[in-house]
């Protein structure tokens, strides 16, 4: 999800856009269940992401579909947002598997934060 968050952030940074400021809110709290995930075993980590973030990842993907519907779609924020729901089946297997960790520590990833 960091080159999803990356898009959206760079949107808010240099355009302001609300949408996509709220588009990082989102995303941000996917990675604080990664923070609360840290050092857990794998079991406990599977558990915390399905009781947790597996409900957000959903609010996500319902939210950027009903923005879709709301601009233009040949707009860049449009893009990004395709983007991110065709990343979405590609991030969903985290949701199970307790030994994948996030990209919370890369530098990017922190600043965009």
């Amino acid at each position: 999800m960091a080159h999803v968050l990356w898009e959206f952030y760079n949107f808010y940074e240099s355009l302001e856009l609300p949408v996509a400021g709220e588009a990082v809110l989102h995303i941000r709290k996917l990675y604080d269940v990664e923070t609360q995930a840290r050092g857990l075993p794998p079991a406990e980590r599977v558990a915390l992401r399905q009781e947790t973030a597996k409900p957000m990842l959903d609010d996500l993907e319902v939210w950027l579909k009903e923005q879709l519907g709301k601009i233009c779609g040949k707009t860049p924020l449009a893009k990004a947002i395709k983007y991110a729901l065709a990343r979405m089946p590609k991030a969903r297997p985290y949701l199970d598997i307790g030994f994948l960790k996030s990209t919370t520590t890369q530098p990017n990833v922190q600043r965009a934060l």
